[in-house]
């Protein structure tokens, strides 16, 4: 009786520790895919912000380029105004 009570632990406990293996082995594989789509995450935000940093160097040079179209539109203004008042 003993013995047979011995033997139904050691087989429980195996099969136990079968399907302890089974779920790390699995849990694992998770982390793995986890790991892969941070991973994607991360060079899409690179991506992103490279992209952000053209947009805004963009913007910038278009309003450098509006300034000086400005001065310009200014000075033929000024110019003018001075033709006419001789």
């Amino acid at each position: 009786m003993f013995r047979i009570s011995l033997i139904t632990i050691g087989f429980f406990s195996i099969f136990s520790l079968g399907i302890a293996s089974i779920k790390i082995i699995q849990l694992k594989s998770e982390l793995k895919k986890s790991n892969a789509v941070q991973e994607n995450l991360i060079k899409l935000q690179k991506k992103n912000n490279a992209t952000e940093d053209k947009i805004k160097q963009a913007k910038e040079k278009i309003g450098d380029e509006v300034s000086d179209f400005k001065a310009v539109l200014d000075l033929l203004f000024k110019n003018e105004k001075n033709k006419q008042e001789k």
